[in-house]
């Protein structure tokens, strides 16, 4: 029997831009969403042979995007480190942890996420009686690599 390697959590990263670049755990994030995408150009081709029967949908691939999405609890410690970040470009790590093993608290990395991007948006949500979220939005400009090891 084959069954695939999946991850429980993810935690998100943001570089400080030092050389050697050191990365901070965004505390508080329990949701991430990686959207890779291909964007395309079309256009509609008739078949030359035929050319009463309906064209047909032809694609050009025009470059690639990424973006991802990211929400759990406001982490007041963090809000002045997201601040200085909205706007700017930045490397982000994303990292899959496997955490079924209860022999290793920090769980057990599955690879990472690399990229640099841009903070689109940060926007921070309360109510009465409840815990303030965390919502952030970045553009991914580049390439995002991932890394197994």
């Amino acid at each position: 029997m084959s069954t695939p390697t999946v991850f429980d959590f993810a935690q998100l990263k943001l570089g400080n831009g030092a050389e050697p670049e050191v990365f901070t755990l965004v505390c508080g994030i329990e949701t991430t969403g990686i959207n890779e995408a291909a964007t395309t150009s079309e256009r509609q081709l008739r078949d030359c042979a035929a050319p009463a029967t309906p064209p047909t949908r032809k694609l050009r691939v025009t470059g690639s995007t990424w973006d991802v999405t990211a929400s759990g609890l406001a982490n007041v410690d963090q809000i002045a480190l997201l601040k200085a970040a909205l706007g700017k470009h930045k490397n982000w790590q994303i990292i899959p942890l496997d955490l079924t093993d209860p022999d290793v608290a920090a769980g057990i990395p599955l690879g990472t996420f690399e990229g640099q991007g841009v903070l689109t948006a940060r926007n921070i949500g309360s109510v009465a009686d409840g815990f303030a979220t965390l919502e952030l939005t970045i553009a991914g400009e580049g390439e995002l690599t991932w890394d197994p090891e």
